[in-house]
C-alpha cells in the first residue's frame, strides 16, 4: 500500500483464505455499506419533505432493481428461486415498514441513510431475536434491503465490487472482504 510519502507499507490481514498459500501484491478491501460509517446529520423540519422524497426515490429506485433480479433468476433458476426477490419487494413496500421511516424521520429529525440504517436495523434484530432459522432468515432479508436502499440514496446503481478496475487479470490481485453475521 502507497503512503502519502511513497513508500510501500506492508500488512498483514489474517482470516479465511477461498485458495491456499500466500498473497502478495495490490488488495481491494471491500467494506459492506452496512458496516460503513455514514454521516449523520440532523436536519430541520423544513428538510423533512426533502428526506422523505430521497427515501421514497430509494425505494422507488430498490423496488425495480428486485423486479429486474427476479425476472432475471426466473429465467435462469425458476420462479420458485425468483420468489425471495419479491418476497424483499413486498417488505419494502410494507405500510409498516414505510410508515416507521416517516415516523423516526419526523421524531429524530435524522438525515435519510441514518432513518434506514435504523428502522432496518431493529427489525432485522427484531426476527433474529426469534428462535427460529427461518424467521432468522429474514433479518438477512432486512439486511439486503438496508444495503441496497444504502447504496440508491448514496447515488450507487450497481454493486460496488462489479466496477472495480481490472479485478479479473489487471492491476487487483487480491480481494479482502469481511463476511459479517449477526
Amino acid at each position: 500500500m502507497k503512503t502519502e510519502s511513497g513508500k510501500d507499507k506492508m500488512f498483514t490481514l489474517v482470516g479465511k483464505g477461498v485458495s491456499p498459500g500466500l498473497a502478495k501484491g495490490k488488495a481491494f478491501v471491500y467494506i459492506d455499506v452496512l458496516q460503513r460509517d455514514s454521516e449523520l446529520y440532523v436536519i430541520d423540519r423544513a428538510q423533512i419533505g426533502e428526506e422523505k422524497a430521497r427515501i421514497e426515490k430509494a425505494i422507488d429506485d430498490v423496488r425495480q432493481g428486485l423486479t429486474i433480479d427476479a425476472k432475471q433468476i426466473e429465467s435462469k433458476l425458476g420462479k420458485q428461486s425468483a420468489n425471495i426477490f419479491l418476497a424483499q419487494e413486498a417488505i419494502l413496500l410494507d405500510s409498516f415498514v414505510i410508515e416507521e421511516m416517516k415516523k423516526i424521520l419526523e421524531a429524530e429529525l435524522i438525515n435519510a441513510e441514518q432513518v434506514v440504517r435504523t428502522v432496518f436495523r431493529l427489525l432485522a434484530r427484531r426476527f433474529r431475536d426469534m428462535n427460529n432459522a427461518v424467521l432468522w432468515e429474514r433479518g438477512d432479508d432486512m439486511d439486503d434491503l438496508s444495503r441496497r436502499l444504502l447504496l440508491s440514496l448514496a447515488g450507487i446503481h450497481a454493486h460496488s465490487l462489479e466496477n472495480l478496475p481490472g479485478i479479473l487479470g489487471t492491476s487487483i490481485e487480491i480481494l479482502v472482504y469481511k463476511e459479517i453475521k449477526s
